[in-house]
């Protein structure tokens, strides 16, 4: 897990509203009682339950022939998605519910399942190589070393396991950037503004600096963000929209931008509140510069202090820019769409459908970025489907990128650090009945093979 690019920040924040929709329905099919009874309830959020069914299915046929109870041969996975609560009386419902079985649930509070004593202790499911399914590597290999030192809570013991990652930032389409040419040129190359030319002009480094690295041609610092959002906008379309009724969204983005300016080390203080800080802002100076105290170590008493990273100031800084630069009459806002990502009555998915819409609808503006997490594409399904029958709108053609954040300068080109925002659990309730924990568990390694990955 927490894989993306170089730096990964493992720990997790929670913010409200969490990705909503999703898809997915309780299959339609009948019962049969000579079969083992498996009731696996998931979130039915973001990212669906439709990767749960099929997995769901393969387990089915995996263990047609197996018995887990006596006198039954074979399983049946009742995948049930439930969107009545996606915080801590969701999983609780669930693991104490009707048909207790498997919860699977996002912000939700693992520990105190723990502490209930809500949910079983799956230390042996977690920790056992896989090798039924043919592999050598436990679930337990598989995590990062931050999730074994929090799920594993008590010498490495489990009671859940998290199910997916995700990170806020922008979402851009690439065929719009290449149409357009929206690349960055390296140095000395390109138009008055920095641009490509020609599609097979050589591009800039990108924020991570590297030449022939996948965001060459994207922008390396705010700077050059804003000077994209310029150019976007001369060409008649919106630069970034968002989910007006989903403002937690900004939120989320600039946590993502704070963590990218950070890095690994200096986040983590805020959770482990235990080590030196570098970057503590003394004062900021009139002309917008800031005074950095010495390196400063955090403890629980002035654990405070970490709200003035220089990391806050900047990322402040660029949504102020992002949300308040006006046109040049200053009748509305240059880079977004206030009638849409500043209303109270615009979804995420409505949103999404603007953004993948734009460029095949005469009655909307084009709009090259989406500021949402990384789930939204399956959350997008029901648009991509309306929009099968045009000609490369479909979700296997289009060609949508997570653009790496732009760094606050060029002195801070490098490495990026990603934050997962919500914190998910996969737990099995401690109310199941006795016969059907050999089967849940075998059903969360089925789900942690490479394949069910």
């Amino acid at each position: 897990m927490k894989k993306l690019l170089s730096i990964v920040l493992a720990v997790m924040l929670s913010f409200g509203l969490v990705a909503c929709g999703g898809g997915g329905g309780v299959e339609d099919k009948e019962q049969d009682t000579t079969k083992t009874q498996l009731h696996v309830s998931c979130w039915d959020g973001g990212f669906g339950t439709e990767w749960l069914d099929k997995i769901g299915k393969r387990f089915e046929e995996f263990y047609a022939d197996y018995s887990f109870e006596n006198g039954k041969k074979g399983v049946q996975v009742w995948v049930e998605p439930n969107k009545a609560n996606v915080y801590d009386s969701f999983a609780t419902n669930i693991l104490s519910g009707e048909n207790p079985g498997i919860a699977i649930s996002e912000q939700c509070n693992y520990n105190g399942f723990v502490v209930k004593q809500s949910a079983i202790d799956i230390t042996d499911a977690v920790t056992t190589p896989l090798t039924e399914f043919g592999e050598t590597r436990s679930i337990a290999d598989k995590l990062s070393a931050e999730d074994k030192a929090f799920y594993g809570v008590e010498k490495n013991t489990y009671y859940g396991l998290p199910w997916y990652e995700s990170t806020f930032g922008f979402q851009y389409d690439k065929d719009l950037f290449e149409e357009e040419n929206l690349y960055f040129a390296a140095e000395g190359l390109g138009d008055s503004d920095g641009f490509i030319t020609r599609s097979d002009m050589k591009r800039g480094t990108g924020p991570d600096g590297i030449e022939g690295t996948e965001d060459d041609g994207l922008p390396a610092t705010y700077e050059e963000f804003f000077t994209l959002c310029d150019s976007i906008y001369e060409l008649g379309m919106t630069p970034v929209i968002w989910a007006g009724l989903a403002q937690v969204y900004i939120n989320n983005f600039l946590i993502s931008l704070i963590a990218d300016y950070e890095g690994y080390d200096q986040m983590k203080l805020h959770y482990s509140l235990d080590g030196t800080a570098t970057d503590i802002i003394e004062k900021i100076n009139s002309d917008g510069s800031i005074t950095l105290k010495d390196p400063t170590t955090i403890t629980n008493e002035n654990g405070y202090l970490l709200y003035n990273q220089a990391g806050y100031y900047y990322a402040l800084q660029f949504l102020d820019r992002l949300l308040n630069t006006k046109t040049a009459d200053g009748k509305s806002y240059k880079y977004y769409d206030p009638a849409k990502s500043r209303s109270s009555t615009r979804s995420q998915k409505q949103a999404q459908s603007d953004f993948l819409r734009g460029r095949f609808s005469q009655n909307l503006q084009t709009t090259a970025m989406l500021i949402d997490g990384t789930w939204w594409y399956a959350e997008a399904d029901a648009t991509f489907r309306q929009m099968a029958s045009m000609p490369g709108a479909s979700s296997t053609e289009r060609n949508i990128g997570f653009m790496p954040m732009p760094k606050v300068d060029k002195e801070h080109l490098g490495k990026a650090t990603y934050l997962n925002n919500w914190m998910t659990s996969i737990n099995i309730s401690a109310a199941i009945d006795k016969a059907l924990i050999p089967c849940a568990k075998q059903f969360i390694r089925f789900m942690h093979t490479d394949v069910s990955l």
